[in-house]
C-alpha cells in the first residue's frame, strides 16, 4: 500500500475511467472529471512526462489519469498548473479548482509497485 509521510495513513488510489481534458487558446489545461464526495485539500498533479496523470485531491486519495492525448502531453510540459473541474452524474459542475503541477519519471513505478510516495 501507499503510505503518506507524516500520517502512515493508507491512500486509495483510484482507476479515474472516464474524464475530459480541455485547452483554450491561451493553453490553460482544465481536467473535468466526476465529482467526489469531500472537498480537495491542497491538490495537485504528478506527472510522469509520458501519459499518466495523479491528482492527489488529499493526503489519503489519488485520482490517476492514464492515456493522455498527446496533444494535452504537449502543452502539460510548458505549464505548471490546471485547472479542475468535478461535474455531478448530470453534468453539473460541482466544484472548481486549481492544481499545480510537479513532474516525476518514477510516477509509474511508484504507483504500481505500491512504495512511499513522498510528495
Amino acid at each position: 500500500m501507499l503510505y503518506s509521510k507524516k500520517r502512515r495513513n493508507k491512500i486509495i488510489v483510484i482507476l479515474e475511467p472516464s474524464f475530459d481534458i480541455l485547452i483554450n487558446q491561451n493553453n490553460s489545461v482544465m481536467l473535468i472529471l466526476l465529482a467526489r464526495a469531500d472537498i480537495p485539500q491542497n491538490p495537485f498533479i504528478v506527472y510522469d512526462r509520458k501519459k499518466t496523470l495523479a491528482l492527489f485531491r488529499d493526503k489519503r486519495e489519488i485520482i490517476k489519469l492514464t492515456e493522455i492525448p498527446k496533444k494535452v502531453l504537449k502543452v502539460l510540459k510548458s505549464t505548471d498548473e490546471i485547472s479542475i473541474t468535478e461535474m455531478n452524474e448530470q453534468s453539473e459542475p460541482i466544484r472548481q479548482y486549481s492544481a499545480r503541477i510537479i513532474y516525476d519519471s518514477q510516477l509509474q513505478k511508484k504507483l504500481k509497485k505500491e512504495k512511499k510516495v513522498l510528495y
